[in-house]
């Protein structure tokens, strides 16, 4: 019986000690610059449209940190609005961060 809880334990230590996170958001929101201050460090390109998920990784205060940056979706149209491309792209930056963001 300890054993389990020991490896629950485990288990949650090593979730606790990861984060993962994926930027959404308008077109030039401040995503990019969001993930470099987030990473301590310029990782993402800024004042640039990203075209395409960006997957970065490091460690911020003793846990490993991934940051996925996004395309966003246009200022003045919708969400249904957005291109199909676009909205692609979002659904892929799931599984660049497995088994998923938190």
């Amino acid at each position: 019986m300890e054993t389990g809880r020991v490896s629950s334990h485990h288990r949650e230590e090593h979730r606790l000690s990861e984060l993962r996170i994926v930027l959404l958001g308008w077109s030039r929101s401040g995503k990019s610059s969001a993930g470099n201050t987030i990473l301590g460090r310029e990782e993402f390109e800024s004042g640039i449209r990203t075209a395409q998920c960006v997957k970065r990784q490091g460690e911020v205060a003793g846990r490993q940190v991934t940051v996925v940056d996004t395309p966003g979706w246009g200022s003045t149209s919708s969400v249904k609005d957005t291109r199909e491309v676009v909205k692609q792209e979002i659904v892929r930056s799931v599984s660049l961060c497995p088994p998923g963001p938190y």
